[in-house]
């Protein structure tokens, strides 16, 4: 038997919050568990990024409703969010890029929740959404410039989009729009998540949140996309019918 003793020293940074815990084991089985679930990590990135060029060419070739588009970046942003979270467990990038890296992070969460409300406001068009936008914005940007520690202000953006999200929500079920049940099913395990599993094993369960969140979305813009194909095809044969109308209307005197 060995003992062993280990010491941690914030003396350089007493604000930071630290390790919250040190799991001892065999170094291949922990190596192995780590790329088990980055590979795993990177299937969802893999989702994320090709839902978000789905989209974001639905935006742009066929209807330009923002809501697409703001989908489109929310899952970019998780994309690259996971990238950056679980790129250390493949590539031994040079510690001054550290930083660089958790700013990065910081940036994508930063983006991820004030697209998640927003995007909410925008697919049930309610009013003020500049304001909320404005709203949002500012809250998380306070966030960030009074929390020191990156982990710390990744969850208040998280409980600050999930409260403007229920909002939204709330809102939307009040205003009589269609399928708010489904989006608020979508945001439960969001809210589990932040109740029960900070901070350990906080960023698996969150993204694997995140992710059925997205799923969720995908089957409400389905629907909404085939709506709009299905309203568009009906104005299309109302015009050919108007059209139809209008010649025989135009070919009638020449017969008489």
């Amino acid at each position: 038997k060995h003992l062993l003793a280990v010491r941690v020293s914030k003396f350089h940074q007493s604000s930071f919050r630290g390790i919250p815990f040190i799991k001892l084991g065999e170094y291949d089985a922990q190596s192995r568990l780590l790329i088990i679930i980055a590979a795993f990590m990177h299937i969802l990135a893999g989702i994320c990024l090709a839902l978000g060029f789905y989209f974001l060419s639905v935006y742009v070739q066929s209807f330009r409703e923002s809501s697409f588009l703001f989908f489109a970046l929310l899952c970019l942003c998780v994309f690259s969010w996971i990238i950056l979270e679980y790129v250390r467990f493949y590539y031994a990038y040079p510690y001054p890029w550290h930083y660089p890296r958790l700013d990065a992070i910081a940036l994508m969460a930063f983006c991820t929740n004030l697209l998640i409300p927003l995007y909410f406001w925008i697919y049930f068009r309610l009013p003020y959404s500049k304001w909320i936008f404005a709203t949002i914005f500012l809250i998380q940007l306070l966030i960030g410039l009074t929390q020191g520690d990156y982990d710390l202000q990744a969850y208040n953006w998280n409980i600050n989009a999930g409260l403007f999200s229920l909002d939204a929500i709330i809102f939307a079920h009040l205003k009589k729009k269609s399928n708010p049940n489904l989006a608020l099913l979508s945001i439960i395990p969001l809210g589990l998540c932040l109740a029960f599993f900070y901070p350990l094993f906080y960023d698996q369960v969150y993204f694997l949140s995140l992710s059925f969140f997205i799923a969720m979305q995908v089957i409400l813009m389905n629907q909404f996309l085939r709506n709009l194909r299905r309203e568009y095809e009906s104005s299309l044969q109302r015009v050919h019918m108007l059209r139809a109308e209008l010649l025989k209307k135009n070919l009638k005197p020449h017969f008489l």
